[in-house]
């Protein structure tokens, strides 16, 4: 095979998101909590069935691809919260993200996934936040009632919520108020 030491540092890389906790699960003090490779897993399945439910006539490839390997980077840097990233953090984040886009040969899409906000990005990060919104949901009714969780999922509700009306896609914002409905049925 002539392209052997691209697959086997691609799969070094997978193989460290294998073993990485994600943070806010963790601070939640969830046992066993999902990993940044099962997130990763996650995201491309809520972005194939959101492509189900809003119909748009967007460039959904590059949905997949981008839900797949957004966090890509965090093999080199960690799970580190959104609110505690600095600076610093996210430039070296992304400097890894686009070493590991070229790879793949779509380092072209590191500025999509980072900053540019298309309708493709907005939908890829519905997708992400679909995502742990329902991983969260399923630590609530394993039991885990750390307050932490009801943060995470309630700050992911508001950022659904944003990108709902920043698009004005109104399935999304219906599937926001059915998001919502379920979280207070389950608190």
């Amino acid at each position: 095979m002539e392209h052997v030491d691209e697959v086997i540092k691609i799969a070094k890389i997978v193989d460290r998101l294998k073993r990485i906790r994600r943070t806010g699960w963790l601070k939640s003090k969830i046992q066993h909590s999902e990993t940044v490779s099962e997130h990763l897993h996650h995201t491309i399945l809520m972005t194939i069935l959101l492509r189900k439910y809003i119909e748009l006539d967007i460039d959904w490839e590059k949905v997949y691809i981008m839900a797949a390997l957004h966090d890509m980077g965090e093999a080199y840097v960690g799970d580190i919260p959104h609110p505690l990233k600095t600076e610093e953090d996210r430039r070296r984040e992304r400097e890894y993200l686009q070493e590991i886009l070229r790879l793949f040969g779509v380092e072209n899409l590191v500025e999509e996934i980072e900053d540019r906000y298309s309708l493709e990005h907005y939908i890829y990060k519905f997708g992400e936040l679909l995502a742990t919104y329902s991983q969260g949901i399923i630590y609530l009714e394993k039991g885990y009632r750390d307050p932490y969780i009801f943060e995470i999922i309630s700050n992911t509700l508001e950022r659904m919520e944003k990108i709902a009306i920043e698009t004005g896609i109104t399935k999304l914002r219906d599937i926001v108020s059915s998001l919502k409905k379920y979280y207070n049925e389950v608190v």
